[in-house]
């Protein structure tokens, strides 16, 4: 019975020791590798993942970048593609009803004058200097252009000078010219000049502005 008993443990721990021997194999032969080609194709994976991130912002700085259709109202609105003299006639009798000023006369440059012209000075490559269009144009203005500037080659601003004579107080006055300045039309005030009425004991004025127009734009943003 012993001897019975003994063969069994022997038979017992031989195939124990058969089955630790055979699972290492597998695991050494076929799971390890398994589990590295796993690990491998992970980094792999997180490698283009990565890669795609990456190219996809550089697509995103590539392609152009189109303006909203509020942006390009802003735009039209402030630098329209032609003079447009009827509605800066119609933003300054606007003006005039929400100060207490009295608008007398407006003048403009006669069709018989030349045109006038804002001149933008390139670089030696062609394209245009970005700090003359930022002393141009204000602040938002120039924001949706900024990205478009450097591309624009040969750039002519138009303008109309105009002259506005009005009466008021001095406050009056004052507010009448920051309106003006606060219009979505661009005005430019060059001058405003100063002097006493004693007869309505208050003050005349004549301010000297300039707007702007771009037949340019509209190719530029097409």
């Amino acid at each position: 019975m012993k001897l019975e008993s003994l063969l069994k443990e022997k038979i017992l721990i031989i195939t124990i020791a058969i089955l630790v021997v055979f699972s290492g194999i597998f695991y050494w032969a076929i799971i390890r590798p398994l589990a590295a080609e796993k690990a491998e194709k992970e980094a792999d994976l997180q490698r283009i993942e990565a890669d795609t991130t990456s190219y996809e912002k550089v697509l995103q700085s590539l392609e152009p970048q189109t303006m909203t259709e509020a942006e390009k109202q802003e735009l039209f609105q402030g630098i329209p593609g032609r003079p447009n003299i009827e509605q800066v006639i119609k933003d300054i009798e606007k003006t005039e009803g929400e100060t207490g000023t009295s608008v007398s006369t407006i003048s403009f440059q006669t069709e018989s004058d030349e045109e006038a012209q804002a001149e933008v000075t390139t670089t030696a490559d062609g394209t245009v200097e970005q700090d003359q269009w930022s002393t141009l144009f204000p602040e938002s203005i120039y924001k949706l252009l900024e990205g478009r500037v450097s591309e624009v080659k040969e750039f002519t601003v138009s303008y109309n000078d105009v002259q506005i004579s009005l009466n008021g107080s001095d406050e009056d006055i004052n507010e009448f010219v920051d309106k003006l300045e606060q219009l979505p039309r661009v005005f430019h005030i060059q001058n405003v000049t100063y002097s006493l009425n004693s007869e309505k004991g208050n003050m005349d004025a004549t301010i000297s502005a300039r707007v702007f127009y771009c037949e340019a734009f509209q190719q530029v943003l097409e």
